[in-house]
C-alpha cells in the first residue's frame, strides 16, 4: 500500500517480482508507455522480457503484440522484434501462423519487417516435407 500511495515504482516492481507476477510487471511498463511514449517504458518492457522470458515463455507473444501495436514502438524496437521472433522460433513458443496473426492484427507491421524470418520458416517447412516424403517412400 505504501508503494502505491507514494508512487514508488521500484518498490511495486520488486513486490510483483517477489510474488512471481511477471506479466503484471510487463503490463505495468506497457501501460506507462501508453500514458507517455517518451517515458522509456518500452525499453523496460524489453529489459523485463530478457530477465523473465527464459523461464516464462508465455511472455514473448505478449511483448510481440505490444511492440507491434503502434508505428512509433515498431520503429524504435525493430531489432528487438527480430530477437523476439528468433526466440519464439527457437523455443517453438507459437507456430509461424500464430506469429503472422499477432503481427497482422492491427495493420502496423509490414511484411518487409518479417520477410526474412518468414522465408526461413517456409524453407524449413519445405525441407521437413521433403525429408518426410523421402523417408515414407523408402
Amino acid at each position: 500500500i505504501l508503494c502505491t500511495t507514494r508512487a514508488y515504482t521500484p518498490g511495486l516492481v520488486l513486490l510483483w517480482e517477489k510474488m512471481g507476477m511477471y506479466e503484471d510487471v510487463l503490463r505495468f511498463w506497457m501501460d506507462k508507455e501508453k500514458e507517455d511514449n517518451s517515458s522509456g517504458a518500452s525499453t523496460e518492457v524489453i529489459r523485463c522480457l530478457d530477465r523473465y522470458g527464459p523461464t516464462h515463455p508465455h511472455l514473448y507473444p505478449l511483448v510481440l503484440r505490444f511492440l507491434s501495436s503502434s508505428p512509433e514502438l515498431l520503429s524504435r524496437h525493430t531489432e528487438d522484434i527480430g530477437r523476439v521472433l528468433e526466440h519464439i522460433d527457437q523455443e517453438k513458443i507459437i507456430p509461424p501462423l500464430g506469429v503472422v496473426q499477432i503481427l497482422s492484427r492491427n495493420g502496423v507491421t509490414s511484411i518487409g519487417l518479417v520477410k526474412q524470418w518468414l522465408m526461413s520458416r517456409i524453407k524449413e517447412a519445405r525441407e521437413e516435407v521433403d525429408m518426410v516424403s523421402r523417408t515414407s517412400t523408402i
